[in-house]
């Protein structure tokens, strides 16, 4: 017989996957304590749901933790508390992620194999709406597969298309890792070099004097975030570096520097104060001369949003009621640390002048490829690059994912085959795709 517990989650998840969205709403109202859940609870199903019970562990009779999977075959332990009454209700939830199953991983194919499946996962999603976007994978500078859909603007119904420029998230790290590895390789800067060094006048001193290049293009510097009720409240007047590191600059690191990886955009933003002062350039110039021009790359860049772009796609988050647009949640412009836009046929040229030498070079490109710390199982973080092995098959890249955008580049130097999905939706509507893919690409030919 199920514990109090227990049954209440089997009756959480019979609303949470129920057809009629009216269920959740329902079931938030009346069986739960938790103040946000009534708007919450609607956003998670129209973005994950449905959920598939794995397995579930009740401690006691009114708790009970359990092992779910979403429909992006994410998987997550949630764990759940209900309090005395009469219908009993949740007082308590939580939820971590997991990583998948050991016993079933996917299948290694040959491409023709993994083009079939992948195309029909692609009218999987795209009839479920689940995919806004664009998506490309070559190998060798060859276009194996290529695909589009969507619209770039509903209002206007203007479809998406391989030149729709895709805002990115964190995937401008890429490129703020590689111009710091290129002042590295020129002397103009070192990666032991602390913060002070270059930002003299950095108003917190412990954090100048502690915290070195390297840290910061490995997340080991305790930088922390600069999204929060500070970036909430000032978000339309952080229209420069300058702005971030007036706002944030005076915190002191989170941790001692060197000693932990913990994922910190902030980082980066100071990276590319570090970069400008390194270089004598602004930072979106020294990328353009240096990174953008060099690989071909015409459609990226990081302009306001204040400025009318040709071709960049608004981009829809879940609301309550369904799709909205994500404007009142973008930062001004793109920074050092995400929230630039580019294109999947850009992605690509990146990845190609990048594992090419025509951008860094070979010792750099080997921390590109395989330096780093852990950053959870099986992967490394490393000079704005995430990184690891499938199968002995090295892979490199990086995703980006914030409301209304989500985005994956991953690159595999060893057989040459690159992934580029772009989305104007929520995550992980482009990351999803690259996933799959990546798990089952090719180790050889």
């Amino acid at each position: 017989m199920p514990t109090t517990a227990e049954a209440t989650l089997a009756e959480y998840l019979a609303a949470f996957n129920d057809a009629d969205p009216q269920a959740i709403e329902a079931f938030a109202r009346d069986r739960t304590t938790l103040r946000q859940a009534s708007a919450s609870w609607p956003v998670q199903r129209r973005s994950a749901g449905p959920l598939t019970l794995i397995s579930s562990e009740a401690a006691g009779d009114h708790a009970v933790s359990a092992v779910l999977q979403d429909r992006w075959d994410r998987y997550f332990r949630l764990k759940l508390t209900v309090a005395e009454g009469a219908p009993p209700r949740i007082s308590a939830m939580g939820a971590e992620p997991l990583e998948p199953p050991n016993d079933a991983p996917p299948a290694r194919m040959d491409w023709p194999q993994l083009r079939e499946a992948l195309a029909a996962k692609l009218v999987n999603n795209v009839a479920q709406g689940w995919f806004s976007g664009a998506l490309v994978v070559s190998r060798n500078g060859e276009t194996l597969f290529q695909a589009v859909h969507g619209l770039a603007d509903r209002e206007a119904a203007v479809p998406n298309t391989l030149e729709t420029r895709f805002r990115m998230g964190s995937m401008n790290k890429m490129l703020t890792g590689v111009s710091a590895l290129q002042l590295v390789a020129a002397g103009a800067m070192r990666l032991d070099d602390p913060v002070g060094r270059h930002l003299p006048d950095y108003p917190s001193h412990a954090f100048a004097e502690t915290v070195t290049v390297g840290h910061l293009l490995n997340h080991t510097g305790g930088a922390g975030d600069f999204f929060g009720p500070a970036f909430s409240e000032h978000r339309l007047q952080l229209a420069d570096i300058k702005d971030y590191v007036a706002l944030l600059g005076a915190r002191d690191p989170e941790f001692e520097p060197g000693s932990q990886f913990r994922y910190a955009n902030y980082g980066f933003i100071v990276l590319g104060a570090v970069i400008e002062a390194a270089s004598g350039s602004a930072y979106d110039d020294y990328v353009a001369a240096n990174i953008l021009g060099p690989a071909g790359m015409t459609a990226t860049g990081a302009l306001p949003e204040s400025v009318e772009v040709p071709g960049r796609a608004i981009g829809y988050m879940e609301g309550r009621d369904g799709l909205v647009r994500s404007d009142p949640t973008l930062p001004v412009r793109g920074t050092p640390a995400g929230g630039g836009y580019s294109t999947v046929g850009d992605l690509v040229r990146f990845a190609e002048a990048l594992t090419s030498g025509r951008l860094l070079e070979a010792e750099s490109l080997v921390l590109v490829i395989e330096g780093g710390i852990e950053a959870g199982p099986g992967a490394t973080y490393g000079m704005g690059f995430g990184k690891g092995a499938y199968d002995g098959s090295r892979w490199c890249g990086h995703h980006g994912g914030a409301p209304g955008q989500n985005g994956a580049l991953t690159i595999f130097p060893d057989t040459g085959y690159v992934i580029a999905a772009l989305s104007n939706g929520d995550p992980p509507q482009a990351s999803s795709l690259s996933n799959f893919i990546q798990a089952r690409v090719p180790l050889a030919g």
